[in-house]
């Protein structure tokens, strides 16, 4: 007996030490997945808003009080239809001071025009006479001496200091004519000729503001935004109203700067609504960005869908988000996106062989949709993958799968 429990306890022991040094491997639990055929769809998705169809912002052109407001949103308008009028006692003042400033320098034109101004003119004159005065009474003298000293009842120097006298008077009267005669330089008259088209442009301007007072429909459409109410004070660039001035809504979308790209003229986009659940809309792009804006913390660049048929509730500026498909493969090889790993080597997934061992094999994808990602080369239909878990595998390791 007991040699029978001694043989047995040995076999025992064998058997443990078997295990240990000749057993099987525990398998690795994971989830797999195959390469199946699929139409996969990259699609860029974002957020917009809706507005008007041709919309035409009404803006003022001048500061003041609102006096009046002539229509309301859903009033039918024709272009130059009076939407808001606004006090114009500030325009008019302007335009006041403008048309003296061009009044001003017209009148410093024709002074200029003139040579002198007429009193300086006067001034002059009254100065050639007096001058001319004092040279006929020093001629008299002259002519007086001149007999005295025939006579030898003078002397000579009284003759000669009377000449003097004259010949300086003859230059002071020359040089009193020449600034009578004296013309005005092109400089100066190109200069006042600039103040008065300065003026006048003032005049303008003023004029313009004037009549912004009256703020106008630019194109004929539909009032559906008013901004202004009797008594509001508005300043220059402020928004009054806005027009709808065709038939539709559009879509203002707005794209990343990184994924612009992706977006061409023509590109078809869904549209949803929070606000209405369930519901889709179809537009097409048919306006790309002319610039980068600043949107919070983004800068996107703002494209414009036009959108198909009724567009029932869609609303000025009511919230969309937006879907844009930038790429489609039909029928193609894929795997799910989370099988593709990518590192400093490029993408790859964890292959599991005909052992059920891992094996790491390099795969080139394609268009990456919002489930599945195109395989397109370096597995064949059918291959299985392993699927990243919560601990990392490794190459060879034995694994068993569990479905996906």
């Amino acid at each position: 007996m007991k040699a029978l429990i001694v043989t047995l306890l040995g076999a025992a022991t064998l058997a443990g030490l078997g295990l240990l040094f000749f057993g099987g491997e525990s398998p690795v639990r994971v989830v797999s997945a195959q390469v199946e055929r699929a139409d996969i769809e990259d699609a860029l998705v974002t957020n917009g808003r809706i507005e008007a169809a041709g919309r035409s912002d009404l803006y003022a052109e001048t500061s003041g009080r609102v006096l009046r407001v002539e229509k309301s949103v859903g009033d039918m308008v024709q272009p130059g239809a009076v939407i808001a009028t606004l006090d114009s006692q500030t325009a008019g003042a302007e335009l006041a001071q403008a048309q003296a400033r061009v009044e001003a320098a017209r009148a410093e034109l024709a002074v200029w025009d003139s040579g002198l101004p007429v009193q300086q003119r006067l001034d002059i004159e009254a100065q050639i006479a007096t001058a001319q005065a004092q040279r006929r009474a020093l001629q008299a003298d002259l002519e007086r001496a001149q007999r005295l000293i025939d006579k030898e009842a003078a002397p000579k120097m009284e003759a000669v200091d009377l000449e003097r006298r004259i010949a300086d008077l003859d230059r002071e009267i020359a040089d009193l004519n020449r600034k009578l005669e004296q013309k005005p330089d092109a400089e100066g008259r190109a200069q006042i000729e600039a103040r008065i088209r300065e003026a006048e442009a003032g005049v303008a301007l003023a004029r313009r503001r004037a009549g912004a007072s009256q703020i106008r429909s630019t194109v004929a459409g539909s009032i559906y935004a008013l901004s202004v109410r009797p008594g509001d004070y508005v300043a220059p660039g402020a928004l009054v109203a806005r027009i709808a001035g065709g038939p539709g809504v559009q879509a203002r979308l707005f794209i990343d700067e990184p994924e612009l790209g992706r977006v061409e003229l023509g590109s078809r986009a869904t549209l949803t609504a929070d606000a209405y659940p369930g519901k889709s809309w179809t537009c097409a792009v048919d306006r790309l960005p002319s610039e980068i804006v600043e949107l919070e913390t983004r800068r996107v660049g703002e494209v414009l869908c036009s959108v198909e048929g009724d567009p029932g509730r869609l609303i000025p500026n009511l919230t969309v988000s937006a879907r844009i498909p930038s790429a489609h493969a039909a029928a193609a090889p894929s795997l799910p996106r989370e099988a593709v790993q990518h590192d400093g080597e490029g993408d790859f997934v964890w292959a599991i062989d005909a052992e059920n061992r891992l094996r790491r094999a390099k795969v080139e994808t394609g268009v990456r949709g919002d489930a599945r990602i195109e395989i397109r080369s370096g597995l064949e239909l059918g291959a299985r993958v392993a699927l990243p878990g919560a601990e990392p595998v490794h190459e060879g390791e034995l694994v068993e799968e569990t479905g996906q």
